[in-house]
């Protein structure tokens, strides 16, 4: 079994199918701490900072998507 198929069991064996809200952010800090051992979410971003490059990433998308956070941009300018 390679990799994505160990993860997919894993995911399928936890039922995580759904990231939205809280329960979301919980399911990736245990999939941080099972897998990478880490005790918490904060510290899985400042060890992996691919991870943060992807948030920030996300975080530009969704701005152009997102009336709020563009106006909140647009005071920041």
């Amino acid at each position: 079994m390679d990799v994505d198929e160990k993860f997919r069991v894993y995911m399928d064996i936890n039922r995580f199918h759904n990231f939205e809200g809280p329960r979301g952010v919980d399911r990736v800090e245990k999939i941080a701490a099972d897998i990478g051992g880490y005790r918490d979410i904060r510290e899985f971003l400042a060890d992996n900072s691919g991870a943060c490059d992807a948030l920030v990433e996300f975080i530009q998308e969704w701005t152009g998507r997102n009336q709020e956070w563009e106006q909140s941009l647009d005071e920041l300018l």
